[in-house]
């Protein structure tokens, strides 16, 4: 495969190079980026190198430095000895330690078949927030935002929580940027063996779950989609099978 160089070495070459101003509009969700002015926003994101993942491999390693990603779409893993520590899914923008010039402490590779991502210089956008301590405390407040969401996933599989548990808190961030006044969280476009390889536990286990979910008008399930009703009738559920010291 050809490769072509950027700010964390050789990265696959891809076809994948969405325009511009779709590039901007994207990323400008971000909290970093909002407090940026739009031309310097700009010009960081048409800098941005394209980049398709297939499941499995590496954006960067434990000890590389210089690079970070916004999550267009499907969900990367952060990784650890192999272990899960965490994932980053659409619209997250991450590896905010190397803004302070810190090696990343954990692998990051790619969790669904076809993940794709922005990989930006870290020194470029470094530079920029070093002239606007407004953008700097963004980015910083960005990090520790990141940094607590990381230890709740890490906290929910290091105590062993249920795999219905587990499975909701990953139906829970799915919609987290979707949610909207009305019975309908909205869809989820996720394979039941994604949501699986996610939430750690069996194809089997997730199909015993959802229909679980949906006889509690939490979830409809569909082909290679799931529509999230209600999450507060999930939760019920998980605390009910809490109460019954049940495991799926």
């Amino acid at each position: 495969m050809a490769r072509r160089r950027s700010g964390r070495g050789e990265l696959p070459d891809t076809p994948w190079d969405p325009e511009p101003e779709e590039r901007l509009r994207r990323v400008r969700r971000t909290t970093l980026f909002q407090a940026l002015p739009e031309d310097v926003a700009r010009t960081l994101t048409k800098n941005a190198t394209p980049l398709r993942l297939r499941r499995d491999e590496p954006l960067w390693r434990k000890g590389s430095a210089g690079t970070m990603a916004f999550v267009w779409a499907g969900w990367l893993e952060v990784r650890r000895d192999d272990v899960v520590l965490g994932v980053q899914r659409k619209g997250a923008f991450f590896g905010l330690s190397a803004l302070l010039d810190e090696p990343h402490t954990a692998d990051v590779v790619g969790g669904a078949d076809s993940t794709r991502c922005l990989v930006f210089d870290a020194q470029a956008l470094r530079r920029e927030l070093l002239h606007r301590p407004e953008s700097m405390l963004a980015a910083l407040g960005n990090l520790l935002g990141l940094v607590s969401r990381l230890n709740e996933q890490q906290t929910l599989y290091r105590r062993r929580a249920p795999a219905t548990e587990r499975i909701v808190y990953h139906l829970r961030e799915l919609t987290r940027d979707r949610e909207f006044p009305g019975q309908s969280l909205g869809a989820v476009n996720i394979t039941q063996e994604e949501l699986a390889r996610l939430a750690g536990c069996s194809k089997r286990t997730v199909n015993v779950v959802l229909s679980e979910l949906e006889a509690a008008g939490a979830v409809e399930v569909g082909y290679s989609r799931l529509t999230v009703l209600d999450l507060e009738a999930a939760e019920s559920v998980v605390g009910k099978e809490a109460d019954e010291g049940k495991e799926p």
